[in-house]
């Protein structure tokens, strides 16, 4: 229906960003950190880097749910995800943290998937949303985003330093909207979500002058 249609189309739009800056910030912890935080924050760069990336898989399949409860006027359905999620998340952080600070932050960040699992129950069974709508809708942008991410791998393991990191970053970007491009769907409403932000941008120099 036409609910379904917009969550869709939202959730696929914004998977066009997340999916490509979760990964690429994963791949390049150490030189995000480096320019997000300075140099004296280098020992933070593998906590960034996999926070970053799990938080792009939860905000796509799991933070947009949330908007569906509220709009189906069932917002107690977010409070109970988050009471099922802590359930899990509680024990785990005292279980791991015995194995030291590393096996703590590891887990704290992908037990955050167990969240969205709570998330997908509960739209099929309390909203009734076609779940595999959801997986195929942002197959191209996770696609593309998997093979950006094996392509930096490569290349970061094919040299180290600052320039070839910016480098290989402007690769990654060409590969990933090169496969992307490759699926008719995502490329005209690339250029249809192009064409309507340089339309938006032409209004707000107009209204500026």
């Amino acid at each position: 229906n036409g609910f379904n249609n917009v969550f869709l189309k939202f959730q696929r739009t914004i998977s066009i960003i997340v999916f490509p800056l979760g990964v690429g910030v994963f791949l390049f912890s150490d030189l995000a950190t480096k320019i997000l935080l300075g140099n004296k924050w280098l020992e933070a760069t593998r906590v960034i880097g996999l926070w970053a990336l799990t938080s792009a898989i939860l905000i796509v399949f799991g933070h947009l749910c949330s908007e569906v409860y509220r709009a189906k006027g069932r917002p107690k359905l977010s409070f109970l995800a988050q009471v099922l999620h802590l359930v899990v998340l509680v024990p785990a952080c005292i279980i791991s943290a015995q194995y030291g600070f590393w096996a703590l932050v590891q887990t704290r960040a992908w037990i955050r998937v167990q969240l969205i699992l709570v998330h997908l129950i509960l739209m099929k069974v309390a909203i009734d949303f076609p779940i595999m709508g959801i997986f195929r809708n942002v197959f191209p942008t996770g696609f593309s985003a998997i093979v950006m991410g094996i392509a930096g791998y490569l290349l970061r393991q094919a040299h180290q330093g600052v320039l070839w990191d910016l480098a290989s970053v402007i690769i990654c970007v060409i590969v990933y909207f090169s496969v992307l491009l490759s699926f008719p769907r995502m490329r005209k409403e690339f250029f249809s979500l192009s064409e309507m932000f340089l339309k938006k941008k032409g209004k707000a120099e107009k209204q500026s002058f």
